[in-house]
């Protein structure tokens, strides 16, 4: 507090700060910079008889709203003047005369204040100056961090990575596809833009491009199908398109050896406190992309450069921080090898090396870190080189850097050694490598990964030949994995069949044989080479021979057809016989005619065929006549010439018992001559034969060598041996019985025959016979005999074995049981018990878990039981073993999709969840309930179910009741009505209001709507914060200001009357009705249009007589009064009103 004396002045003294004496005049220039307090006083020395008034210096402060976005003017400022007499005038930098500013820029804004104290003495001026500034936030920027593109066609792994800066966080994302978040993947290829919104609604905008990488298309350019059917001549030519290759680096490098490194640098300070590490080439060209192969390189630290703040060392264009997963740019990922078919990594760390390599599939296989790293200072490097010939990976896993190895002693700074790469053998120097570059940077040459190619018979080239016919699939695979195929069907033509018909008989000599040539199959046209030397397809008047033809069709696939015509043959080949009378012997012509006859016939056995049998009893000629068809006709004869010879039967002896060798026979010879030859066809050449079988026997008897005459004589036996043979035999019916029966029949030998059974028996019939071997003699009346043994056989008893399929789940009829009936006589019927329904067939179905019974009864009434037959229970899903897991049961308080659920289980199921999941575990659950059926491998199903809970999240919009806005200006001591908007009290939401000083108090702060009074002047924040009650806790926040002044100010500047319960009435601010006097409205030609000393329907609503009146601005008059007892103050003023 500063006191100062006034009195009335004629020559003023302004003062800065009471220090320095700047003018002397009524109305002096502000010449200080620094914003002080200014004071003017008399410089009379002796002010006798002069009144004094003291007062309080007045101070100035400022409630300030800066710009919302970069390059607006929506600023405001207000001067709260503290102290003084209230008797207070404004002067801004811009001219303006209020307390409050707004529509500002950027910028600094001064204020003057003049405090007029009116006194006895005269007017005593205090003037106080002060400044604030405006500010605004940062341009609201965004950039596209990353764009991963789709890697094949169709898939949608593609995936962007924003940065957003400036403006005021906290920011909204709106992305072209309807994704919210800051980055976004999953994505397909197409352009994808993205609109941001700040916490004061500021809007910026970018656009990324995805792109699909890899995409290959496979077709067939050309084929050759096969010519001759059967051949393996076809061949398939393709071409791939789209992305089937890539540029990288190639090298002829030996196995990376491990490497240590000891760095130094100029002031001797460890490398990771001001330094970091470069990788010089042989050229000294600094390089970021590199293999280690022979030659000479070096690490060096260049002086004077410093990492940044966080530690990280930079080489290339990935940092990698101990282990983790990192990204790998499409640049790194086609530049780097180590030239042994996969790829090296490279992390430099301080004081050491992380050395590992990539094993193709995504991960980086452990290293070895040597050195003597900081206390406690983590591994850190960057990736040099990554993938050569192998696939780009999206991502690549770095395993956990291990612990240090303590390097050897004698390791100096500025050196490097090395090892086996299996970190086998002493350390030595190293052997060192020039560089290989890549890139447009460096020596490096290129590279290409070509498509591979998979037919579906195992070929493996762009190109496939020596194929025969089929269908034939390649699938074609480029650098990143993507595939395509195509399929080619290579044919053939049906194969070449040549059918001929020959006709035409051949006479000697003649020519009238024709072949008739019929063509299938092969290519059309064909050609035809006979042998004969013709070209045509048919042949005639051919003459006998062998004639062949070989069909050439267009593709020159051949076939061979012949054909034989036979000339007609005819001759005699002995023309001349001599016999004796009554002799048979046999007549023969060659020949192949169709048509034989022979004369005279009556002598011959038959005189149509080739070779007769003739009889003559006197001398004969045979004619023979042959032809074909009637053509052909040939003739020839043979003679027989016959002489006299006898021979007959003088005695016979048959045999006994057929087969034996008891017979004999004695003959008669007469006829001209007595120099007779005898021989039997036995060989025999006596007159007589005896102990001979039975049989026919032949005697020829020659005589003069050209007569003969032959006795045929038959030694009679039993038509037939004795036989026996068992007529019928009737099996014992059912096992163990005596039901069996036999009959024999005898035949052969010489009737009537006796009977001896083994069992007595004689009789050739036996019955009540048991299963067994029987024998019968039987004797006929020559006395001989034979044996018989009839066997009479009976059933096995009858056997039942079954197969029974159990229930499948318990409750359930679907068990089967079949029975397998072995012994008895087959031909089954089958009757199940009760139980079973009284089924008949083999099968019972439809059966419960039970024990059955059936009876099996044979074909001839033989039966059998099976008991005991157990249709076992189903084996169930057993509830304990499934357990439905909530693994994730709330979700958090921004709602998104985190529930998760599983079955905790290590049997094997199969699941079908609410949703269509078929995992075990579900993933990424908005709230909901949700089912899960867990089935068994015998199709027994457990259903559980569980729900995903929404936490209870309160919102609140608070706002001030008497205006519907977020700010209001009320005078001290007025009370005010608070609402949080949306009421979530019975939802079990709990609200508490607080403010920003303890001059405000609430008529109940834990209400959502409650009253503010502040007997203080001031700007208050009321805060009201909704906390759920539920386990989540979730919670919301808002703010109202309250401008708390001493002389009412609160008649707003504009009001915008659109229908959108927003600002749409003019009236008071934070007065009610009760300290309203007079509230009137005119317009600018002074017309009253609008009477609100009661406040009616909360204000003027725009309207004179229920007309909407225009954008303009009107004239106020408000008398008002604080508080029952407050004296009434008058206020008038200008406001808009804007549609």
């Amino acid at each position: 507090m500063y006191i100062m004396k006034c009195l009335s002045l004629t020559i003023f003294l302004w003062i800065i700060s009471i220090a320095s004496l700047i003018a002397q005049t009524s109305n002096p220039n502000r010449i200080s910079t620094p914003k002080e307090n200014y004071v003017t006083t008399s410089i009379n020395t002796t002010p006798t008889g002069t009144q004094f008034f003291s007062g309080t210096l007045p101070t100035i402060s400022f409630t300030t709203t800066n710009i919302s976005c970069n390059g607006l003017t929506d600023g405001c400022a207000t001067a709260v003047v503290s102290g003084g007499t209230g008797n207070t005038h404004y002067l801004w930098s811009n001219g303006s005369t209020s307390s409050n500013i707004c529509g500002l820029g950027v910028g600094n804004y001064t204020v003057t204040i003049t405090d007029t104290i009116i006194g006895g003495g005269g007017p005593q001026v205090c003037v106080v100056v002060n400044d604030t500034t405006i500010t605004q936030p940062f341009s609201l920027a965004t950039s596209i961090d990353t764009v991963a593109n789709v890697i094949c066609a169709g898939n949608n792994n593609g995936f962007i990575d924003i940065s957003v800066s400036g403006g005021t966080a906290p920011y909204q994302y709106n992305w072209s596809n309807g994704d919210t978040t800051q980055d976004i993947n999953t994505l397909t290829d197409s352009i994808y833009s993205v609109i941001i919104t700040d916490a004061n609604g500021c809007i910026t905008h970018d656009t990324a491009t995805v792109e699909t990488l890899g995409f290959l298309e496979v077709v067939v350019d050309s084929a050759i199908n096969i010519a001759c059917h059967g051949d393996s001549t076809g061949a398939i030519y393709t071409t791939a398109t789209g992305d089937t290759s890539f540029s990288g680096c190639t090298s002829s490098v030996v196995a990376l050896n491990e490497i240590m490194y000891r760095p130094v640098n100029n002031n001797g300070v460890n490398p990771n406190t001001g330094e970091y590490i470069e990788l010089i080439g042989p050229a000294g060209t600094d390089i970021s992309c590199y293999v280690l192969t022979d030659g000479d390189w070096t690490i060096t630290i260049p002086p004077g450069t410093s990492i940044p703040a966080d530690g990280f060392f930079t080489i290339g264009n990935d940092v990698v921080w101990g282990g983790g997963t990192f990204d790998l740019d499409a640049e790194n990922c086609n530049c780097f090898t180590d030239g042994s078919g996969g790829s090296g990594l490279l992390i430099l760390t301080d004081g050491g090396e992380y050395v590992a390599l990539y094993d193709g599939a995504g991960t980086f296989l452990q290293g070895v870190i040597y050195g003597s790293p900081s206390a406690g200072n983590t591994p850190s490097g960057t990736v040099i080189s990554t993938i050569g010939t192998a696939s780009c990976p999206s991502f690549v896993s770095i395993p956990n850097a291990p612990a240090f190895e303590t390097a050897p002693a004698g390791f100096a700074n500025g050196t490097s050694i090395i090892r086996n790469p299996d970190g086998s053998g002493a350390w030595g120097p190293q052997v060192g490598g020039s560089l290989n570059t890549c890139n447009s940077i460096g020596n490096g040459s290129t590279g290409s990964g070509n498509v591979t190619y998979l037919w579906s018979n195992g070929d493996t080239t762009q190109d496939i030949s020596g194929l025969s016919a089929g269908v034939y699939t390649v699938t074609t695979t480029n650098s990143y994995g993507c595939t395509a195929t195509t399929t080619y069907t290579i044919t053939e033509p049906a194969l070449l069949v040549g059918t001929s018909t020959a006709t035409g008989v051949v006479c000697v000599g003649d020519t009238t044989g024709e072949i008739d040539l019929l063509v299938t199959g092969g290519t059309s046209p064909y050609q035809y080479n006979w042998s004969t030397g013709a070209t045509t397809q048919d042949l005639d008047s051919l003459s006998s021979g062998i004639y062949c033809v070989t069909i050439t069709d267009s593709n020159s696939c051949t076939a061979i057809v012949c054909d034989t015509f036979e000339e007609v043959f005819f001759n005699i080949p002995v023309d001349s016989f001599a016999t004796c009378s009554g002799t048979s012997i046999p007549l023969t012509v060659n020949t192949n005619a169709t048509t034989i006859n022979w004369t005279p016939s009556s002598t011959l056995n038959n005189d149509t065929i080739a070779n007769p049998t003739a009889t003559p009893t006197t001398s004969t000629t045979y004619v023979v006549t042959a032809s074909v068809g009637g053509n052909c006709v040939m003739t020839d004869s043979i003679v027989i010439t016959v002489a006299d010879l006898d021979v007959s039967l003088a005695t016979l002896t048959p045999v006994l018992c057929h087969g034996d060798t008891t017979g004999g026979v004695t003959t008669s010879i007469t006829g001209t001559g007595s120099n007779f030859d005898y021989l039997w066809n036995t060989g025999d050449t006596t007159t007589s034969l005896t102990n001979v079988a039975a049989g026919t026997y032949r005697l020829t008897v020659s005589l003069a060598g050209f007569c003969e005459d032959t006795l045929t004589v038959v030694i009679p036996e039993p038509d037939s041996v004795l036989s026996l043979n068992v007529s019928n035999t009737t099996d014992v019916t059912c096992f163990g019985d005596s039901t069996g029966a036999a009959s024999i029949l005898a035949s052969g030998g010489t009737t009537p025959y006796t009977y001896s059974w083994s069992n007595t028996a004689t009789t050739p019939n036996v019955n009540n016979l048991t299963s067994g071997l029987y024998i019968v003699t039987v004797t006929d009346s020559n006395s001989c005999t034979e044996i018989l043994t009839v066997s009479i056989s009976e059933p096995s008893a009858i056997s039942i074995s079954y197969n029974a399929t159990n229930v499948s789940c318990n409750g359930t009829n679907d068990g089967t049981a079949t029975v397998i009936p072995t012994g008895g006589t087959a031909g089954y019927t089958y009757l199940w018990d009760v139980t079973a329904g009284s089924q008949t067939t083999p099968t019972a179905i439809g059966l419960a878990s039970s024990t059955y019974s059936v009876t099996v009864t044979d074909t001839v009434g033989c039966t059998g039981i099976a008991n005991g037959i157990f249709v076992n229970s189903g084996v169930p899903v057993d509830s304990n073993d499934v357990p439905l897991v909530v693994l994730t049961g709330i979700l958090d308080c921004d709602l998104n999709p985190t529930g998760s659920l599983g079955i905790n289980t290590a049997n094997t199921y199969t699941y079908l969840w609410s949703n269509g999941a078929t995992d075990q575990t579900v993933t990424g659950l908005p709230a909901g309930a949700y089912t899960v059926t867990v089935t068994n491998g015998l199709g027994c199903s457990y259903v559980q179910s569980a729900n995903i809970v929404s936490p209870l999240v309160p919102t609140v919009n608070p706002f001030i009741n008497a205006v519907g806005m977020v700010s209001a200006t009320v005078v001290s001591g007025a009370t005010v009505t608070i609402s949080g908007g949306n009421d979530q009290s019975f939802q079990g939401v709990a609200y508490n209001w607080t403010a920003n000083s303890s001059d405000v108090t609430f008529g109940n702060a834990a209400n959502h709507a409650t009253t503010a009074l502040s007997n203080v002047t001031g700007v208050y924040t009321l805060t009201l914060t909704a906390t759920a009650s539920d386990s989540s806790a979730c919670q919301d926040t808002g703010s109202v200001v309250l401008n708390v002044e001493s002389i009412y100010n609160g008649m707003p500047t504009a009001f915008t009357p659109n229908g959108d319960n927003i600002n749409d009435t003019y009236r008071p601010t934070g007065l009610t009705a009760d300290d309203v006097i007079t509230f009137r409205v005119y317009n600018r030609w002074g017309q009253e249009i609008y009477n609100g000393d009661d406040l009616e329907n909360n204000g003027w609503d725009g309207r004179y007589k229920g007309i909407e009146q225009p954008t303009e601005v009107y004239l106020f008059l408000l008398e008002y009064k604080v508080g029952v007892n407050g004296t009434p103050k008058v206020r008038k003023g200008e406001f808009t009103l804007i549609r």
